[in-house]
């Protein structure tokens, strides 16, 4: 019903604003103030203004040409990482339940209707990754001898990009390394910012946490349960249960199996409300009485729900995403998917910040770096699939003309031969991302 809820109310969005936009561009509004129709209701804006800048930033070329340089070995790399990562994800549809298929507007990386992004956090992030991007582009169309046309945003409800406008025939014209850097400085752009803002979130702000005792988190308790007849509550830390210390889920379960139904056991935990670690009896009950399934007949039940990960885990996580090699990296990337990320106030009440700043100052950083990180990786990699029209597209287009043209083929079945390679390319990547969606309800278990 969720899911559905926000379809409805983001088709009632776009439906609203299209007919805005429709109204405005018969009532010719939009010409008036240079908004120009791009695809149906997505606007383009275009401006003269800020070409003086890309002018001044180009003045070093050498170390532009540089950049450049690196920016087409980025996107080659990146470019098979993600096609790899994409072939994988497919490989592995069928082990996804049919019930936890993602949904469709996780497609959408946009704050609000990705239901993963939150809107203040998504728009900062999307913010700097569309103007470094963009940036790039530009810097190196005039580094390369390009005459820019414009600049501008890309409207859709509300910017969901920015665009620099080269000559598209100068491009064409001007040799494939200069115009294999134009193309692979946006996505290389956004790649290196998300490593800078990784550097910043976990080696200047992640180290400062500090669990305020050593245990498992606690984020809800529930109704009427045995946990519920005692002074525990949300955000508190179990400490130990029947006198074995807890600091994982493990040692939580091995300590709770060791028990019976109507056992009464003790509980230590650290209160948030005394700030002090309080002891306390429980009544331990039966897990049927609460989630009525034959398996969970005379099982042990206390009725908390943790944090995914350990608190010492969660905080060695955060300050080193490559704990643990490409797993702990999938694990960090995946915090949003588990709700521990933007980190509020209440998971945040776990630590002790050892920082000049406050708590409320902490978190706010510690969420804007780690969003500029996840969304510009994501805009940078998915600016690098190898489909037409986006960036490595272009980049695989002009590879494609090199080996072809090495056949000593002709221009104009060249040119038939890399059409349909593209063409096929791209219904081929396509298939792969919606694959993601439609897989798993049909192969799922």
């Amino acid at each position: 019903m969720a899911d559905l809820n926000s379809i409805l109310l983001a088709v009632a969005v776009i439906g609203i604003y299209s007919l805005i936009v429709l109204v405005l561009w018969k009532l010719k509004y939009l010409e008036k103030y240079n908004f120009t129709p791009w695809a149906g209701p997505i606007l383009m804006w275009k401006t003269k203004r800020g070409k003086k800048f890309l002018d001044s930033l180009a003045t070093r070329k050498r170390f532009w040409e540089w950049f450049g340089n690196i920016s087409v070995v980025i996107a080659i790399i990146s470019m098979f990482f993600i096609t790899a990562l994409l072939v994988w994800s497919v490989s592995k549809v069928n082990m996804i339940p049919k019930e936890k298929a993602p949904s469709p507007e996780l497609l959408l990386g946009i704050p609000g209707i990705n239901p993963v992004i939150p809107v203040f956090y998504g728009i900062i992030g999307l913010v700097v990754a569309i103007v470094f991007h963009e940036l790039a582009h530009g810097v190196l169309a005039r580094v390369a001898g390009l005459e820019v046309k414009s600049v501008g945003i890309l409207l859709f409800v509300f910017p969901i990009g920015a665009f620099v406008e080269p000559d598209e025939e100068e491009l064409l014209k001007i040799s494939r390394l200069k115009r294999s850097r134009v193309l692979a400085g946006g996505p290389a752009a956004n790649l290196i910012i998300a490593f800078f803002a990784l550097l910043v979130f976990s080696l200047a702000l992640a180290p400062a946490m500090e669990p305020r005792a050593y245990g498992i988190g606690i984020v809800g308790i529930e109704k009427n349960s045995p946990a519920s007849n005692t002074s525990l509550q949300p955000y508190d830390i179990l400490v130990s249960l029947n006198g074995t210390n807890v600091t994982n889920y493990s040692e939580f379960k091995e300590a709770l199996n060791l028990t019976k139904p109507g056992d009464t056991v003790a509980i230590a935990f650290y209160s948030r409300a005394r700030n002090a670690i309080v002891t306390e009896n429980i009544t331990i009950g039966n897990r049927y009485n609460f989630i009525q399934e034959e398996e969970n007949k005379g099982k042990p039940y206390l009725g908390v729900t943790i944090l995914p990960l350990d608190l010492v885990s969660f905080k060695d996580q955060l300050a080193n995403p490559f704990r643990g090699g490409v797993t702990g990296f999938l694990t960090f990337l995946s915090l949003p998917f588990l709700g521990l990320s933007p980190l509020d106030a209440g998971i945040g009440s776990f630590y002790v910040i050892n920082s000049p700043l406050g708590p409320d100052a902490f978190f706010l950083l510690l969420n804007i770096f780690y969003w500029i990180f996840w969304i510009n990786l994501m805009v940078g990699l998915t600016n690098t699939l190898p489909s037409l029209p986006l960036d490595a597209g272009y980049l695989v287009r002009d590879g494609l003309y090199i080996l072809v043209g090495r056949t000593k083929t002709g221009k104009e079945k060249t040119e038939r031969i890399v059409k349909y390679v593209m063409i096929g390319i791209g219904l081929l990547v396509l298939f792969m991302i919606l694959f993601q969606i439609i897989g798993p309800r049909i192969f799922g278990t």
